[in-house]
């Protein structure tokens, strides 16, 4: 049972900085053209 909580606590954590991630990536790219925004959005996924 405990490992079952453990990896729920480490899910729950990756949820949340992915989140803020995305958050980053998004305001980073949202001054780019829509051809250019559209790569920074891969690479930032890509590269995290």
């Amino acid at each position: 049972m405990d490992t079952l909580w453990l990896l729920t606590e480490i899910l729950m954590i990756n949820l949340v900085l992915s989140g803020d991630n995305a958050v980053v990536i998004a305001l980073a790219s949202k001054d780019l053209p829509p051809i250019q925004r559209k790569k920074a959005v891969w690479w930032g996924l890509l590269v995290r």
